[in-house]
């Protein structure tokens, strides 16, 4: 079993970083983004959350806040696809 979620939870990784490459541009969801990524799965959804960093932040202390996106798993043309559902900032 435990290979089953490591294999799925890369398979589903490498998919969220394809997605996160064609959307941050559009949606400015990676402004602020140094990486500290936290991963869950909440009601049918994958979340992702991550510190958001100002300019002269350190990497020791971000101070913009928390960025949360939703991602929901769909069908594409030759597989599953994540799509971003959701963009929270707090």
């Amino acid at each position: 079993m435990q290979g089953f979620a490591t294999a799925l939870f890369l398979c589903l990784f490498s998919t969220l970083l394809t997605a996160n490459q064609q959307t941050s541009a559009q949606q400015g969801s990676a402004k602020g983004y140094r990486g500290h990524d936290e991963f869950r799965i909440v009601e049918n959804s994958l979340v992702r959350r991550f510190p958001v960093y100002r300019d002269k932040d350190t990497n020791a202390q971000p101070t913009g806040g928390t960025r949360q996106i939703q991602y929901k798993l769909r069908a594409g043309e030759a597989g599953w696809v994540l799509k971003q559902k959701r963009i929270d900032n707090y």
